[in-house]
């Protein structure tokens, strides 16, 4: 059973029910670095084709990214949304 729980932490507001993981990113991309990037899990909606009038299967994989300006300040938020993240679990279970 899913328990939606949503939370604001350092500017970020999500629900830490849909969260699959917290990553860093060190590389630069697209003009970014340093980036937070909290994968959530894929999710499935059915959307009309109007085309042909029938329902298809749309699969979504969302994410939030949120860029700092150095390393260490990614890494800490990655690991304050890990204890989060971990103290949410434990408790659902």
């Amino acid at each position: 059973m899913s328990t939606p729980r949503v939370i604001t932490h350092g500017g970020v507001t999500i629900d830490l029910e849909t969260v699959k993981c917290f990553k860093v990113q060190t590389y630069t991309e697209v003009g970014k670095s340093n980036v937070l990037t909290i994968e959530h899990k894929s999710r499935v909606a059915y959307v009309l084709n109007p085309k042909t009038e029938e329902f298809e299967k749309q699969t979504y994989n969302d994410k939030t990214e949120v860029e700092y300006p150095n390393y260490d300040s990614a890494c800490a938020y990655r690991d304050e949304w890990s204890e989060i993240w971990k103290d949410y679990l434990n408790e659902t279970e």
